[in-house]
């Protein structure tokens, strides 16, 4: 069965699916952007049917600048985008994911390059991570999800190594009868209940790692 991208009309409302790569290198993001176009965007397509966010990247990436040897690390989010484009307002849902490419790629240079993808007149840039609350960047969210994405990872770190602590706190129970377990067990529960619950109000709209 022949692939098609997800885009379809419900009513008046354009609904799409896409899925972008963050591609970090020495403190910078990749970026790219059609000739003209007044604002940075990740790379990134859209997905087909039958084709996962994960597949999508890795074939952009190779599609549009020649690397063959990238690969997804892990998801970083998934979120909702409601914008007004060519006359319509549009529904997208955007996956994103932490992309690595090798440290020899012919993408780490300076300044502007142009993409490989004939008639797309695409070029690309890298931005300092520093830089980014303060460059044209589309969509907005971006800028605050990329500034965070260190935050992101380092917190589900420090949940997963407490939940990790309070097994084996309770293992310690349920053979020992361990006294000062039930102690330590005590606060790490209250410490991972604030941690849990920060998660939960800080990382809103659908945001994961």
């Amino acid at each position: 069965m022949e692939k098609q991208d997800i885009r379809l009309m419900i009513g008046d409302i354009k609904f799409s699916c896409r899925a972008v790569a963050v591609i970090e290198k020495n403190g910078k993001i990749l970026f790219q952007k059609r000739k003209g176009d007044a604002n940075w965007a990740l790379p990134g397509g859209a997905i087909a049917t039958m084709e996962s966010g994960a597949e999508v990247v890795i074939r952009e990436i190779e599609e549009e600048t020649g690397e063959k040897n990238a690969k997804v690390e892990r998801p970083l989010w998934f979120t909702e985008y409601f914008f007004s484009f060519g006359g319509k307002t549009q529904h997208q849902y955007i996956l994103g994911y932490l992309v690595n490419i090798p440290d020899d790629s012919k993408l780490i240079k300076t300044g502007e390059f142009a993409g490989i993808e004939e008639g797309k007149n695409i070029i690309y840039t890298w931005i300092d991570k520093k830089d980014i609350k303060k460059s044209p960047i589309k969509p907005d969210y971006l800028k605050t999800k990329l500034s965070n994405i260190k935050k992101h990872y380092d917190l589900l770190q420090k949940l997963n190594y407490r939940i990790a602590l309070l097994f084996f706190l309770l293992f310690e129970i349920i053979i020992n009868s361990n006294k000062k377990a039930i102690e330590i067990i005590t606060n790490k529960l209250e410490k991972t209940l604030n941690i849990i619950l920060f998660y939960h109000f800080y990382y809103k709209n659908y945001s994961t790692l």
